[in-house]
């Protein structure tokens, strides 16, 4: 992945398959004040997509509807 516009068009692919697993990673346990900096994604027939939140922190308005 080069950039932003990369991500955003493999979350595209992502977020409209039919079954969509996800996990987060977070930095303590407290939802309120810390922070995600990975989001993980799988989807049949695509590889795990591994999202750095804090290289590409815009990704998170496009991953929030999950």
């Amino acid at each position: 992945m080069q950039d932003e516009e990369d991500l955003a068009w493999l979350l595209d692919n992502y977020l409209a398959a039919e079954f969509l697993a996800i996990d987060i990673e977070t930095i303590g346990l407290d939802p309120l004040i810390d922070q995600i900096p990975l989001v993980q994604m799988a989807v049949v027939g695509l590889p795990t997509l591994v999202v750095d939140l804090f290289q590409y922190a815009p990704a998170l308005s496009q991953i929030a509807p999950v």
